[in-house]
């Protein structure tokens, strides 16, 4: 292939995809460091199609324009991963970068018989921005990394490697010349390298932004499940979550014989302390309770709030006279637990408890439930602040 076929077809190669990353930009949604991926492709495209450029103007700033421009469009690509992963970024090294191999470079590019120089100074800086970028795509604080990230980070620690073999040869090799500078041969291929560099880099960049996008869907999914099942004030289970488990719970227990305890409880004389305090200071102590809760409940238990005051617990693999301590237990903490609202202590509360297990009677969730609300009906009867069962 000679060197003008080269350079039109590296040319139209590159610059699609530096369009492509350029529209996606634009039109669909993108993390921060996109726009520099975009950038640094643009740069590595208009770099690769200007090697040719020294066949046509022979002379240093056909040298250094090539060069500059693909050691910006690699910083910039791992600015852009720095940024996309949410590393600290370090603007000052980035510019010492650019300065110190603008000015290296130049320096032996006026003399056309710096060739080896010239490589080395190059390999050198395109090779550490190159595992370095490797390094920030896996960098991950052991998240495992999905195949575009590795495909990326393996083909840019290939491209460093390269490069740095690239510099040992420059460095010790006696035909420099032959071998790296010429339009044609090995530096042909290396043409074509940074080609393949941006086809690739361009679908995995794309790749990783897709995955990102799939990967916060699955996260906004799922807190949507949870805040569709969860309490926002008590952080506890809802009156929905409850209605769908405890008919599967039901179904279970009479399937294989295990035993299953509900609980109803009601905090007292609630009303007359919202009245007393306010609304905020109740919806403190709701949420006390909730921690509450959570902190006293079995790995097995479900800890759900009915409505209002009214919470229910299903007691999973376990019989009437085991809970029964149990939520005695649970009794006593709740009217020992000190409860602070906007810096005040809040009085002592206290709850009532009614709890049933299940039998054949039980013909639904519901008749389930309203067993377990009787004897809370009769807890709030007998005085208050007791367990009664059904």
């Amino acid at each position: 292939m000679d060197i003008k076929t080269l350079m039109i077809t590296t040319a139209a190669l590159s610059f699609s995809a530096s369009v492509v990353m350029l529209i996606l930009l634009r039109t669909h949604r993108t993390y921060p460091g996109f726009g520099w991926w975009t950038l640094g492709i643009a740069f590595i495209a208009l770099g690769s199609s200007a090697f040719g450029l020294r066949a046509v103007y022979p002379s240093w700033p056909s040298l250094l324009i090539p060069a500059l421009l693909l050691v910006a469009g690699y910083l910039m690509i791992l600015r852009g991963m720095c940024i996309f992963r949410e590393r600290p970024l370090w603007p000052r090294v980035e510019w010492a970068v650019m300065l110190s191999f603008l000015l290296i470079f130049a320096y032996y590019s006026v003399d056309a018989e710096s060739a080896g120089a010239r490589i080395v100074v190059f390999s050198l800086y395109v090779a550490a921005l190159n595992l370095a970028t490797a390094y920030a795509t896996l960098d991950r604080h052991g998240a495992r990394s999905g195949a575009n990230e590795m495909l990326f980070a393996i083909w840019m620690a290939l491209m460093g490697s390269f490069s740095l073999y690239r510099a040992w040869h420059a460095a010790s090799g006696p035909t420099i010349g032959a071998l790296w500078m010429q339009t044609y041969g090995f530096q042909s291929f290396y043409v074509l390298t940074q080609v393949l560099t941006v086809q690739l880099a361009t679908l995995a960049l794309i790749g990783i932004n897709s995955h990102r996008i799939e990967l916060d869907y699955l996260v906004l999914q799922e807190q949507l499940r949870m805040q569709s099942i969860h309490d926002p004030l008590t952080g506890l289970f809802n009156r929905r979550y409850l209605d769908d488990t405890l008919a599967q719970e039901i179904s279970r227990c009479q399937r294989d014989g295990q035993p299953l305890c509900v609980a109803m409880l009601d905090l007292d004389h609630f009303k007359l302390f919202n009245d007393a305090y306010g609304h905020e200071a109740g919806d403190d102590v709701l949420r006390a309770l909730g921690l509450l809760f959570t902190q006293w409940a079995r790995t097995s238990d479900m800890v759900c709030r009915y409505g209002g005051e009214e919470f229910s617990i299903i007691l999973r693999d376990t019989t009437l006279d085991q809970v029964l301590p149990r939520l005695n237990e649970l009794r006593e903490r709740i009217a020992q637990a000190p409860i602070v609202s906007e810096g005040r202590q809040l009085p002592p509360l206290t709850i009532s408890i009614g709890v049933t297990q299940l039998d054949a009677q039980v013909a639904s969730p519901v008749a389930f439930l309203n067993r377990a609300d009787e004897a809370l009906y009769r807890a709030k009867q007998m005085g208050r602040n007791r367990v009664e069962r059904a």
